[in-house]
């Protein structure tokens, strides 16, 4: 690593969005070959400067991106990409911020020899005497080995949900077919008992508690079957299974529930219509256990970006201090999400909680695509 002297002196380079009279003035370049430091004319699109860490990162020379022989739209930068970072760069220099800390991006760049590789950047908006935004400056580093790792993560969560599931069901059928069929043997031969007139009162009113023991035995397993392996998520669909669920749901726990579900146009993926349903399941149990909400709203919409669902209450909230950790249940819901390549975001405050899962509706993509879903949604609404 070596430190060079750029074309022009720069007092400091803040770490936020700077201002400038413009050029391509650095006080110092950290010359590292892991890393690509740039100076990008936003007039142009070609570069001012432009770190000797290029050609290891990406795989060209200096001059190629100065001179403009590399066009950042046409040949370093796919045009999904492109997009996300115009969008992105958009809304920094529309926050017009001089002190708050970059962001960091993550897209793909074409390299010269190594095809599509994924970056980091963290860029910082250059502002002239007149206000006007000028520049990018950021610096860039390969993260592809990262991003693969990530994906691979996924996938053997992915992997482990499924096996959850299969596992799911094997109980519920089990609890159904042969734990709740024993019940009802067994109810129905204390019915015969207590036709029987051989028995005194008290055996009379022994048998009746048992039968009753065995009617709530049967209710509690038909509820555990149902909740590992809900039939009216296969056979109807999402909308339906949470109808059927929230209303026993309501049932049994006292809170109040709202729902907002939109007809969806077709069925979801079945992995989809479970992370979803599974996600309900996790907050819903959670405003009973937790919040002490006597009531909860659910809302289910789509448009043309993907799937959004809410769930929101009016409980005492989550604390987020020093000592918050999110539980099991969070996280799960986390990694059911980021396995279709959705996201999940929890708000919470003195009023309340909601969790919010969105979902891309082509979850199935090539490979390292970004699939990004804007926590906004029907408007930003």
């Amino acid at each position: 690593m070596k430190i060079v002297t750029p074309l022009a002196p720069l007092s400091s380079v803040p770490s936020g969005a700077c201002r400038s009279n413009g050029g391509c003035e650095f006080a110092y370049v950290l010359e590292n070959p892991r890393t690509v430091i740039y100076e990008l004319n936003l007039r142009t699109l070609t570069c001012n400067y432009v770190s000797s860490g290029v050609l290891g990162v990406l795989g060209y020379r200096v001059d190629q991106l100065i001179s403009g022989a590399v066009k950042l739209a046409a040949d370093l930068i796919p045009p999904e990409d492109f997009l996300y970072l115009r969008r992105k760069i958009g809304r920094l220099i529309e926050s017009g911020a001089t002190s708050a800390p970059a962001p960091q991006l993550e897209y793909r760049v074409q390299t010269a020899h190594r095809g599509l590789r994924w970056v980091a950047d963290s860029p910082c908006v250059v502002f002239g005497a007149d206000g006007r935004a000028e520049a990018i400056r950021g610096n860039i580093s390969d993260i592809t080995k990262q991003k693969e790792d990530a994906m691979k993560l996924r996938e053997m969560s992915g992997q482990l949900q499924s096996v959850r599931e299969q596992e799911r069901r094997r109980l519920g059928r089990e609890l159904h077919d042969s734990t709740a069929q024993n019940l009802c043997a067994l109810s129905f031969s204390l019915t015969l008992l207590k036709k029987a007139s051989s028995f005194g009162e008290a055996e009379r009113t022994l048998i009746a508690e048992l039968d009753h023991i065995t009617r709530e035995c049967q209710r509690e397993i038909g509820t555990i079957s149902y909740l590992l392996h809900p039939p009216y998520l296969v056979e109807l669909g999402l909308v339906e299974a949470l109808r059927q669920f929230t209303t026993g749901f309501a049932a049994r726990s006292g809170v109040e529930l709202t729902l907002n579900l939109q007809p969806l146009l077709h069925r979801l993926p079945l992995r989809s219509e479970i992370a979803l349903f599974r996600i309900v399941q996790e907050a819903l149990s959670n405003i009973h256990r937790h919040s002490k909400s006597p009531a909860a709203s659910i809302s289910l919409g789509h448009n043309q970006a993907g799937i959004r669902l809410e769930i929101a209450d009016s409980g005492f909230g989550m604390t987020h201090d020093a000592q918050f950790n999110p539980g099991v249940g969070i996280c799960g819901m986390r990694e059911r999400m980021a396995e279709l390549c959705g996201g999940l975001e929890i708000c919470t405050g003195p009023r309340g909680t909601s969790v919010v899962a969105t979902l891309p509706l082509s979850a199935s993509r090539r490979e390292l695509i970004r699939v990004e879903v804007e926590p906004e949604m029907d408007g930003g609404s």
